[in-house]
């Protein structure tokens, strides 16, 4: 579980995730609003959104670590630590690339 954690943490995938689905929520309600099915202002949909941020988080980390589970259980450990380990390489070698912007 400790290698899956890891996996998450180094692809960022919590974050990846709850961004889409504010971002989603946010088209949704401004469609909705501009629509006329809603009378909410910028303000107003910002708001709404924002205010389930949490409640996505949770159910992010729940169905994020759940489908990891399912599809990495296959997997030993040693196969799981060296699929992690190719990942931090090229998440290392990536930023090594990157130029420095000033």
């Amino acid at each position: 579980m400790v290698l899956l954690q890891d996996l998450v943490i180094a692809n960022d995938l919590i974050e990846y995730n709850v961004k889409g689905a504010l971002n989603a929520n946010f088209a949704f309600y401004k469609g909705m609003s501009e629509g006329g099915g809603l009378e909410l202002t910028d303000i107003d949909v910002v708001n709404e959104v924002w205010a389930r941020e949490t409640a996505i988080r949770t159910d992010t980390k729940t169905w994020i670590n759940a489908y990891l589970a399912m599809a990495y259980q296959p997997l030993a450990d040693t196969d799981l630590a060296e699929y992690l380990a190719l990942i931090l390489l090229n998440i290392w070698h990536c930023r090594r690339l990157r130029p420095v912007r000033r």
